[in-house]
């Protein structure tokens, strides 16, 4: 598992959306065939190209324009990929809200990096327990 955490004041003054989402494919290097999920915030059609290039399934949620409101296909492709990503986000509540990750204790990129990990390994061997219990 690879954890990979940035200053919020670094990332606010990176580069726009659209970039950011080419450096974390390059960054990621996912297998051709798969399916890359993301928000509206990465919604252009630079993105949807390059995923049609590197040969992976667009997972880009679609935003509506001003004076432009989304097709039906649009909301039916909002609607299934909205189904996949709700599993991670609330993963990413529970981390939040049961173990206080919505604020870091440490300070410095690795002790934070290490932080997650932890929550998220607790998070997942309680989801195991729980799930061998029933």
């Amino acid at each position: 598992m690879t954890v990979s955490a940035k200053p919020a004041r670094e990332k606010c003054a990176q580069a726009p959306p659209t970039q950011e989402f080419i450096d974390l494919l390059d960054e990621i290097d996912p297998v051709p065939g798969g399916c890359i999920y993301a928000d509206k915030g990465y919604s252009s059609q630079l993105n949807r190209h390059v995923l049609q290039a590197r040969g992976l399934a667009d997972g880009i949620m679609h935003k509506a324009a001003r004076n432009r409101a989304l097709s039906a296909d649009e909301k039916a492709a909002n609607r299934l990929i909205s189904s996949v990503r709700a599993k991670v986000e609330r993963a990413f509540g529970t981390l939040k809200r049961g173990y206080g990750f919505f604020r870091t204790r440490y300070m410095g990129i690795p002790k934070v990096e290490l932080e997650f990990l932890l929550n998220a390994m607790a998070f997942n061997l309680k989801k195991a327990v729980l799930m061998a219990g029933s």
